[in-house]
């Protein structure tokens, strides 16, 4: 799944942030788990190795439901979204 792809297939909005952490000074492990604190640790290890976060969120049906998925690239975070649309 594209990006554009991705943004058709949504019936409201799909927003991507890179690296957030680094506009407030905080350690990207910080910036994560005091937003997400239920994130997966090996998903927030790997992050932080990388010292890279790409972060999705989108709604793909409503307005009010949404996903948000994490990654190091825009690819692995548009792979993990594509698995939320049925085939």
């Amino acid at each position: 799944m594209t990006f554009d792809e991705l943004v058709a297939s949504c019936k409201a909005s799909v927003s991507l942030d890179v690296n957030g952490h680094r506009d407030c000074y905080e350690s990207l492990g910080r910036y994560i788990t005091n937003r997400d604190p239920d994130i997966d640790e090996e998903l927030l290890q790997r992050l932080i190795a990388a010292d890279c976060m790409y972060r999705l969120q989108f709604y793909p049906d409503t307005p009010v439901g949404f996903y948000v998925v994490y990654g190091t690239s825009l690819t692995d975070v548009l792979e993990q979204a594509s698995k939320c649309f049925p085939k």
